[in-house]
Formats: C-alpha cells, structure tokens, sequence
C-alpha cells in the first residue's frame, strides 16, 4: 500500500508587542514576524521540492520573496496586503504529485497597516503630571524605526532619543 504525502501548512505570526496571533488577516502593525511551517507527514519514500513566495496583492508573478525551504520566517515592515503561498512537489519514481492541486491554491493573507505616529504640540514640564514630558502620542502604529531630537532655536541639539516609550523631560544637563 502506498502512503501518499499529507500537506498542513501553518503561520505564526509574532507581533511589535511580543503576543502570539494565528490570524493576521486584520490590519496589524509593523513590525510583524511571521513563521510559516509547511507540515508535511507520510513522506514516506517520497522526495520533497519545497517553494515558498510573498508577493503582495496582485503581483504573485513578483514575489518579495521566492525560497525554497521547509520553513519560512519573514518580518513584514511595510503597509500593505500580502500573500504567502505554499507550493510542494513530491516525487518517487515516476509518480509525481504537486501541492496544491491546480486552482486550489489559497495562500496565507497578512494586512500591514500604514503609519501612524503623532507628537504634541507643546508640553509643559512643570511636575504638574500633566504633560510634563515630550513624547510620542500612545496609538501609534507599525513604526519600524524611530528617533527623535529636540534642538534649540539656533539649531544647537539639546537632546535625542530612539524608543517610542523615550521622550524629554525638558531639562538640559
């Protein structure tokens, strides 16, 4: 009896807070880390091609990424709609088998929302605890990156930081 190869493919995806999400079909935000397993059981005497692709909506002639692994993990830091899709080919002999079957194709879908960042207008650092440090406004959204520096009005830098959850107090050395 031959034992014909089962094909599970899974995601993980890991997002910019460290919680563990199986669906990122909403929008998220960036950076999103994706794990992507191709399951595969009952290979029996069968040998495996594996073939991953990320490409975005309507471009799966260009794919961000074309591998050819078991496994897949990508970081996603741009807006947008992504594909990933799984292709495997087993082959014993002369029988060749190719997942998925023609047509059948239905790949994992990732929405990357745009940017969203604000900053105050003014700040009053009087320790009244209201406003008294300069920083980014909470509900920002996938920032990959980020710096910022705070300079007097002759252009001389009075102080820089490079977290989201940094910001100035105000105070100069």
């Amino acid at each position: 009896q031959t034992i014909y190869p089962t094909v599970h493919p899974e995601a993980v995806y890991i997002t910019s807070k460290g919680e563990e999400i199986n669906d990122a079909t909403d929008a998220q935000s960036a950076p999103l880390q994706g794990k992507f397993t191709s399951n595969i059981t009952d290979l029996g005497d069968y040998s495996v091609r594996y073939e991953w692709k990320i490409y975005r909506e309507g471009q799966e002639k260009s794919p961000i990424i074309h591998r050819f692994e078991e496994n897949l993990e990508y970081t996603f830091v741009e807006s947008g709609s992504f594909y990933i899709q799984f292709y495997a080919t087993f082959v014993h002999g002369n029988d060749t088998i190719v997942y998925p079957e023609q047509g059948e194709a239905t790949p994992f879908v990732v929405s990357i929302s745009e940017s969203v960042l604000e900053m105050p207008n003014a700040f009053s650092p009087n320790d009244d605890g209201y406003n008294d440090i300069y920083r980014a406004k909470e509900g920002y959204e996938s920032i990959v990156s980020f710096k910022a520096t705070i300079f007097n009005r002759w252009g001389q830098k009075l102080y820089s930081w490079d977290t989201l959850d940094g910001g100035w107090d105000g105070k100069v050395n």
